[in-house]
């Protein structure tokens, strides 16, 4: 959503809405909480535009970014060897789920970590298939042994973006371009100003309002995704 914009944050466990001008936020879960958002997205200027659907496709794709809640201070005081291993849990435990839902792996910086549906594969219901990997991902936080005293934020949000390899004859990269790229992101770190788990933007709430419970938490100003 360009500057100015407004968002809005649902709670499926924690989910967040978006829109280019106002939207509403919702929370919600598996047809029992998760939040919601939705965006706009803007074209890029004419030579730009040309020169992505050139090279890259334009699909309708759900992101979904996790963390763990102050993985720093979480793990400070441990040692390095179960500092790597929570870490190395953690990343089998999205990964696995990713594999179960469909979503294909993006990226890694840290524990950020981002996963895609209907942009690298095709998914026809790739927002329900976000969330649900949403609620498995924090449920698995919740009773896994091995991620006692430790919690997971999630952004889930949907939209239009160019997809595709980019790079070099030796490095090429799948990639994800559009405003619902760091839209995604913000929304992960903004349960932490919420107090929620998981916020979803509001197109993925329009998407999977039939099939879970949503809760608005706030309206949400997004300033230049791009």
């Amino acid at each position: 959503s360009g500057k100015g914009g407004k968002d809005t944050a649902s709670s499926m466990g924690g989910s967040i809405m978006t829109d280019r001008k106002r939207s509403t936020a919702t929370s919600f879960q598996r047809r029992s909480g998760s939040v919601a958002s939705s965006v706009s997205i803007v074209r890029p200027a004419a030579k730009v535009a040309d020169m992505l659907d050139r090279f890259l496709q334009r699909k309708h794709v759900t992101l979904l970014a996790c963390e763990i809640v102050d993985f720093e201070k979480v793990v400070a005081g441990t040692p390095m060897a179960d500092t790597i291993d929570i870490h190395a849990k953690y990343v089998t435990l999205v990964q696995e789920v990713s594999k179960t839902t469909r979503g294909v792996l993006n990226s890694l910086t840290g524990d950020r970590m981002v996963v895609s549906w209907n942009a690298a594969n095709n998914v026809g219901n790739h927002s329900e298939q976000a969330c649900l990997a949403a609620l498995s991902i924090r449920d698995a936080f919740a009773k896994n042994k091995d991620f006692q005293g430790k919690r997971v934020r999630v952004g889930v949000a949907s939209g239009a973006a160019y997809v595709g390899n980019l790079g070099s004859r030796t490095k090429l990269s799948f990639s994800v371009i559009g405003p619902v790229s760091p839209l995604v992101e913000a929304l992960c770190v903004l349960n932490g100003n919420l107090r929620t788990d998981i916020l979803l933007s509001s197109q993925t709430w329009r998407d999977v309002k039939q099939m879970f419970i949503g809760q608005l938490v706030a309206a949400v100003e997004v300033v230049n995704p791009s």
